[in-house]
């Protein structure tokens, strides 16, 4: 506990920005077991418009939950993803500070992605963008700088 009030207050706020991040990405996980049906809706309107590409009912199927498990994977690989850069970024890491900055550009482009090819449903819309406003957040308090020092000092091995 005392080694948090150590830490520089952009740092602290960071971190628990990042936490919310990762509690949002589970959430998201949790979204996307509802989406079934809004994807097999879209690949079958895709089917619609452009019959060489149209699936058999099984086929639809198949691929719609297939995407719901890519979906709920790539959430919990974010939650994941999330937890660590807190607890790296916490520790000092000069790297980390780097690596997020780089998954929050990678997270403006998917957010771009899902808004603008997807069919998104209102919830998924509303957790991509707040994830995306979090992880602008937590990434630029990252390069405050009061952290100067909390990301250059040497640490023990």
């Amino acid at each position: 506990m005392t080694a948090d009030l150590a830490l520089p207050t952009p740092v602290r706020r960071s971190v628990l920005l990042m936490c919310v991040g990762a509690a949002l990405s589970a959430l998201d996980a949790l979204v996307a077991l509802t989406l079934r049906s809004h994807i097999r809706a879209g690949i079958e309107e895709h089917g619609r418009t452009y019959p060489r590409d149209r699936l058999t009912a099984v086929e639809m199927d198949q691929a719609a939950t297939t995407m719901v498990i890519v979906l709920v994977v790539s959430s919990v690989v974010a939650t994941i993803i999330w937890l660590a850069m807190a607890w790296l970024n916490r520790r000092g890491r000069w790297w980390a500070r780097i690596a997020a900055t780089v998954l929050t550009l990678f997270c403006v482009l998917q957010t771009w992605s899902v808004l603008t090819r997807g069919y998104p449903t209102v919830p998924s819309a509303v957790l991509s963008l707040l994830v995306l406003v979090v992880g602008i957040a937590a990434a630029a308090l990252l390069w405050h700088p009061d952290n100067t020092r909390h990301f250059a000092s040497p640490r023990p091995r």
